[in-house]
């Protein structure tokens, strides 16, 4: 289930309650403002409150958003959804990497059952390796693996973090459908 933005921690961070960020947002202009207008606002107001005021500007603004309609959690700028699944595992980046890209050759032309539109796509970053492709209805799925911090009972044991994502989902059900799709395939995986 998708939830609200969890305004209690944005209030934390940036040491402004809700109300008083959703007061300075209508004072800005509120629901005639678009999404970078309100970021935009919401940054300012919190540029030396937090390391990142951008990054918590954005959050503002989509909560304001959730908050007079314009947007239901979830929903994207775009009117589509996303959802994700993730899972630490005990292998190193390359090693869970590896895995996924087995298991996803394994099953060429489909993921989760959703016929692919093209072939799919990997790539790497300094942090990331990336699983992508797109999908006959539009969909866009990402498998991301990137290192995990060790535990620390045993900090020499490798672990990865592999994040499975879908986006331009249409709507709320599909999204929370794809959720557990995306579970299940890192079940799948990873066992």
């Amino acid at each position: 289930m998708v939830r609200p933005l969890n305004t209690a921690a944005l209030a934390r961070a940036t040491g402004m309650g809700w109300e008083d960020i959703v007061a300075v947002l209508e004072a800005a202009g509120g629901s005639r403002l678009d999404h970078g207008q309100l970021a935009a606002v919401a940054a300012t107001a919190f540029a030396g409150r937090v390391d990142n005021p951008g990054w918590w500007a954005q959050a503002a603004a989509l909560g304001f958003e959730q908050r007079i309609g314009r947007r239901l959690p979830g929903q994207r700028a775009d009117g589509t959804f996303s959802a994700t699944a993730s899972r630490t595992v005990a292998l190193d980046r390359a090693a869970a990497y590896e895995r996924v890209v087995r298991h996803l050759g394994a099953h060429p032309g489909a993921i989760a059952g959703h016929p692919l539109s093209g072939p799919p796509r990997t790539s790497r970053t300094a942090q990331r390796s990336f699983w992508r492709a797109d999908l006959e209805r539009g969909e866009r799925i990402e498998l991301g693996v990137a290192a995990a911090a060790p535990l620390a009972a045993s900090p020499q044991a490798a672990r990865a973090l592999v994040t499975a994502g879908a986006e331009k989902v249409p709507d709320p059900a599909a999204a929370e459908a794809w959720r557990v799709d995306l579970r299940a395939l890192l079940a799948d995986i990873f066992g």
